[in-house]
């Protein structure tokens, strides 16, 4: 007869509940098999709405809905998984910024690929480090990974503030300040670690947000300059599936590196400033 499980510890709980082993793990699974759908339709709707979708936008979008399935469905370890969530992401935004893909008109507005990849840090980073500082809020370490992803946003900040002046279109005047009130608030992180819950939406915010910008730019250039408000949309959509991803994948991995060194704080002395559990674990 087999031995039955050891009894469950409330010091194991507690620890459990401050510093958990695996977070998201099954919010991973979840939202892979969600990503497999929303790049199929993506797929659909660059074939419904556009003569001549972008140089293989349909290919990458179906290998990305084969490759998002296959991850939510595969019994692949905790890291494995989210490295190839985070993996997909980036192969995603290296074709687009080399013009291949759903993303290949992010920069059909001039802004080059430099301020591309410096929207894609900031939408990736900083929601990462933020997801690690909820989950480990008694760790010393989640203040540092906030503090450096919000330094590698600050080239991405500098060029939405570029963008506030008085002769600036109203589009481009709304999309910067919203975006930067959004970094702004992921700021006040380093004081005081935000629950799981609280931060997951201010993630997922921040994301659309960064991404809504994309599509904000059809109104902010002269009528018939840019390539059309149906290609401004669908390439925010697939910057939004892109940058989710990455920032979940990132924020699994640094998890999985520190996790059993932030499970050595003081739990009982942790959880009398933790805020109250929630049930959303990312």
């Amino acid at each position: 007869m087999s031995r039955p499980p050891p009894p469950l510890l409330a010091s194991d709980a507690l620890r459990e509940e401050v510093a958990p082993l695996e977070p998201a793990r099954r919010a991973t699974r979840i939202g892979c098999a969600g990503l497999a759908a929303a790049w199929l339709a993506l797929a659909v709707a660059y074939a419904l709405s556009m003569p001549e979708p972008p140089r293989g936008a349909l290919a990458v979008c179906l290998a990305a809905a084969v490759t998002s399935a296959a991850v939510s469905a595969l019994p692949v370890a905790y890291l494995q998984r989210a490295l190839a969530a985070a993996g997909l992401g980036a192969t995603v935004v290296a074709l687009g910024l080399a013009g291949v893909g759903p993303l290949a008109l992010v920069a059909s507005h001039g802004t080059g690929v430099l301020v591309e990849l410096a929207r894609v840090t900031a939408a990736s980073l900083v929601p990462a480090a933020l997801l690690f500082r909820a989950h480990y809020p008694e760790y010393r370490r989640g203040r540092v990974v906030l503090a450096a992803a919000l330094l590698s946003s600050l080239p991405y900040a500098a060029h939405l503030a570029s963008r506030l002046s008085t002769d600036a279109p109203f589009a481009a005047l709304a999309g910067s300040s919203v975006g930067l009130v959004g970094m702004l608030s992921a700021a006040f992180a380093l004081l005081a670690a935000p629950a799981p819950r609280a931060a997951a939406i201010g993630v997922q915010g921040l994301t659309l947000v960064i991404g809504g910008d994309l599509a904000l730019r059809h109104f902010a250039v002269p009528a018939g300059s840019g390539p059309g408000l149906a290609a401004d949309l669908l390439t925010a959509i697939a910057f939004a599936l892109t940058a989710a991803p990455i920032a979940l994948g990132l924020f699994q991995a640094l998890a999985a590196a520190w996790a059993p060194d932030a499970r050595k704080v003081d739990v009982r002395r942790a959880a009398k400033s933790a805020p109250p559990p929630e049930d959303a674990p990312a």
